[in-house]
């Protein structure tokens, strides 16, 4: 599972307890395992594990989509102050619907600011990890 190894990278750097899962949003809530709050307790950073391993390209599309929509709507609100990197499972197979479709979302994530990240990307996580929030 992709949250559990996001948790596991984050806790060989010591930075488990700069994470933590909130219910982020007004109207439209989103839960996220990984968010870090400033002082006033905004939300600056977050990190949300997204396994797009799906035979179904339309499963997987519509998942991609459900999860920047709800990033938008985040920043939209004010509910969400910086930077978000989705931890990505990608699909097994890189040669059919499902790899076109998982390169489709992967583009516009990023074309939205958001960045992306294979879980595989140890070093890159960590990275992202430990950056000071810009707010």
């Amino acid at each position: 599972m992709v949250e559990q190894r996001v948790r596991g990278i984050l806790k060989a750097v010591d930075l488990q307890k700069a994470y933590q899962t909130r219910v982020l949003g007004l109207d439209i809530q989103a839960r996220v395992p990984f968010v870090k709050v400033d002082e006033t307790d905004r939300a600056v950073r977050l990190i949300k594990p997204l396994d797009l391993d799906r035979s179904d390209p339309t499963r997987l599309y519509d998942h991609g989509w459900e999860w920047l929509g709800k990033i938008k709507k985040l920043r939209r609100d004010k509910q969400l102050y910086g930077d978000a990197l989705f931890v990505v499972r990608p699909p097994e197979s890189r040669f059919d619907a499902s790899a076109a479709v998982y390169a489709d979302v992967k583009s516009e994530l990023e074309r939205a600011d958001i960045q992306v990240a294979e879980e595989t990307e140890v070093e890159r996580i960590k990275r992202f990890a430990a950056e000071a929030e810009h707010s």
